[in-house]
């Protein structure tokens, strides 16, 4: 099979069948041929191909595409055995045939015959609906993407049979109300998407994607969060205007004051692939000692220009991601080993909780943070900065700062610090910067935040940590939960763990032992 221009013969063909004697099921789909050898047009031909060297031939599929003449007399016996249809497209000087029912995952509703109205095809998976249909969820009942090019008449059973419909994709929102969404999960819109008075919310689309078009209104992100109040992912381009960073605000909807983009961790298909980099693998692997690493699932970080809009500042920070009172006031980690080991990672949140776990002092535990710079971060950027070698140091600080442990409670795992309350540890700080995909790693004791940015330029970093996959409350039962929890999340964006992961990849996801 290939969707590529091929320079092929049917005496190409016959070398490749003829030692196979045994073939039981025998499927051809080439859509481009540039050969001009009629004899793959020609049924007498293929049939004697199939009698000689395929006699246990018990499946035959084909689909060709050719742009010369068919002679259908000629197909009269290889029909009798396999029913064959023939269509030419009026737009094109090309015809093709096939074997019905329609054989392939992909399929669009105009290459089928004008007699071919009634045939079942279990196998179509991703269907185009390019000219008028009806009968869809009965003729195509495992349908998981569908693209409605044309208005169609879609019953109430398609409504309720597309069990297997996940992805809808369309160029009209007004036409939504008619397609079956009732278990879709990912919808794509193209062209045009008029939000401003829509009638229905979609509670059950989780990932939405806008296509050519650009988002210029904040009336319209608006929209977006009203109608599609449940998307754990969000892909559109918005026009780089006065709203900009307001948009951005409302859909991200974070922690702005600290420029952390969202509450809960984000798992869009590039987030995922950054956190198998192999450079970054190996960075922490050289301080950990070992190669058997998991990684996080945080969030990304932007810091807004505020040279020319001042009111859009992010903080200027130190803090703490654990609470160092409970790290060093615990002797095995027992207050919070049955929070850790219990995490079922249901919800994203259950991430974030993760993100903080640093063990204590008693075990000895390392854990490590980092982070990585998508754009170049000047000085006048602000941006990362840490206080160094404090890690040495923070049993004794924490000892003498005793006092704010009542303040941040045992439970926070989150400790910040006004600039009043340890004014010198804000002059010991020091700034780090860096170029577009450096990365800065931290011993997760180490006192760190970020400084306002004051320059006309954005700051864009993505947030990551590996720990050891042999933590104490890494257990088994823990282990397998999380598991299944990534490989959901996978699947969500089309990343397969093994054509898309690299090895380092599927170990620091924890799918490989």
């Amino acid at each position: 099979m290939t969707d590529k221009q091929v320079a092929f013969t049917f005496d190409h063909l016959r070398g490749i069948v003829m030692p196979l004697i045994q073939l039981e099921k025998f499927t051809l789909d080439v859509r481009q041929w540039i050969s001009n050898d009629k004899q793959f047009v020609e049924g007498d031909q293929i049939e004697i191909l199939i009698s000689q060297f395929m006699p246990q031939l018990r499946h035959f599929h084909c689909f060709i595409q050719t742009g010369n003449s068919i002679n259908k007399e000629a197909f009269v016996t290889l029909s009798k055995r396999w029913f064959l249809t023939y269509k030419s497209k009026s737009n094109s000087l090309c015809t093709h045939f096939y074997t019905i029912p329609w054989s392939f995952e992909q399929l669009e509703i105009s290459m089928l015959a004008d007699d071919d109205t009634i045939s079942i095809c279990p196998n179509v998976r991703y269907l185009t609906v390019d000219v008028p249909c009806t009968n869809l969820s009965r003729r195509f009942p495992n349908i998981h993407t569908l693209n409605v090019l044309h208005e169609c008449n879609f019953s109430n059973d398609d409504h309720v049979e597309f069990r297997q419909l996940r992805h809808l994709k369309t160029t009209n929102i007004n036409m939504i109300p008619f397609l079956p969404t009732k278990h879709i999960h990912t919808l794509t819109l193209c062209d045009k998407f008029e939000l401003l008075n829509h009638p229905i919310i979609y509670s059950n689309v989780l990932h939405l994607i806008l296509e050519n078009r650009q988002i210029y209104s904040l009336n319209i992100v608006n929209a977006l969060v009203k109608y599609f109040p449940n998307l754990r992912s969000l892909k559109i381009q918005l026009q780089t205007n006065a709203e900009y960073y307001d948009c951005l605000h409302v859909l991200l909807n974070g922690i702005p004051g600290g420029g952390i983009l969202g509450l809960e961790s984000l798992w869009t298909r590039q987030i995922l692939l950054n956190r198998q980099t192999p450079a970054l693998h190996t960075a922490f692997a050289t301080i950990y000692g070992t190669e058997n690493l998991l990684v996080n699932h945080d969030r990304y970080g932007m810091f807004r220009p505020t040279k020319e809009h001042p009111e859009r500042a992010t903080i200027t920070n130190l803090h703490l991601d654990m609470n160092p009172w409970n790290y060093i006031g615990d002797n095995d980690q027992s207050h919070l080993a049955k929070v850790f080991t219990e995490l079922r990672y249901r919800s994203n949140r259950d991430w974030i909780l993760e993100n903080d776990e640093a063990g204590c002092a008693q075990l000895g535990q390392l854990y490590v943070q980092g982070l990585v710079n998508l754009a170049d971060n000047h000085e006048e950027d602000g941006g990362f900065w840490l206080i160094p070698g404090f890690h040495q140091y923070m049993t004794k600080w924490t000892n003498k700062n005793y006092e704010f442990r009542e303040r941040f409670l045992a439970h926070n795992q989150f400790i910040v610090f006004d600039k009043n309350e340890i004014p010198d540890m804000y002059k010991a700080a020091c700034h780090i910067s860096m170029r577009a995909g450096s990365a800065v790693l931290w011993d997760q004791r180490m006192m760190h935040g970020s400084r306002a940015n004051c320059s006309l330029r954005p700051r864009y970093v993505q947030y990551l940590k590996m720990f050891r996959a042999d933590i104490p409350t890494m257990t088994p039962e823990r282990a397998e939960r999380r598991r299944k929890a990534i490989l959901e999340k996978l699947q969500a964006v089309n990343i397969d763990p093994i054509t898309d992961l690299t090895a380092a990849g599927r170990i620091v996801f924890g799918l490989v032992n």
